[in-house]
């Protein structure tokens, strides 16, 4: 028999459910070069270390990289760097940065900063159809992001925890949850 705990945490305005896989990688100064410059897309999400907005949106950005996990042309990043942030322009917290394939000056998109929203600039900046692409709306918690997203204010956080393999086979009913809440921020 299959032993699941649900551990639920945080119950105020919001939900969203933790799971699945980690393609974000946290870009600074040092690094840039090396990681979005050299890339075909990029996709960053530009937050300030002390935005509360800004950690309950980047869950959904995490999530939207989950449905891009195999694709080796699209880039997702998390910028928190200042003298990085000043060269995209940003004024506004969190805002989605990007860079179009074969341009070195970044755009800032106008999308919402939802699952959908991800994948239309995406989607936009490659002019490509995306429609089929299989949207992931919950996101893995690991030790890199658990203080970040289990302490977020007013915010419903739902685990699934699990000892083996078997129990992936219902993290479809997790993720169908976590769909229903896409557009939830608070």
């Amino acid at each position: 028999m299959l032993s699941f705990k649900f551990l639920p945490l945080l119950f105020y305005s919001c939900c969203f459910i933790i799971l699945a896989n980690t393609t974000v990688i946290e870009v600074n100064s040092y690094n840039f070069n090396q990681t979005v410059s050299k890339m075909y897309f990029s996709i960053l999400f530009v937050a300030t270390k002390d935005c509360v907005q800004c950690d309950i949106e980047y869950p959904k950005f995490l999530a939207a990289s989950q449905s891009f996990h195999s694709d080796p042309q699209i880039y997702f990043g998390y910028v928190t760097d200042s003298e990085l942030i000043k060269s995209f322009g940003v004024t506004e917290y969190p805002s989605i940065v990007y860079y179009e394939p074969g341009n070195e000056s970044p755009t800032i998109s106008d999308q919402d900063h939802t699952v959908e929203g991800v994948i239309k600039t995406i989607a936009k900046a490659m002019k490509g159809d995306f429609s089929r692409v299989k949207r992931e709306y919950a996101a893995e918690l690991v030790e890199e992001n658990y203080d970040k997203i289990v302490s977020l204010p007013n915010v419903y956080t739902l685990i699934l925890l699990y000892e083996n393999s078997e129990a992936k086979e219902h993290l479809s009913v997790f993720e169908k949850i976590a769909a229903s809440f896409r557009n939830d921020f608070n």
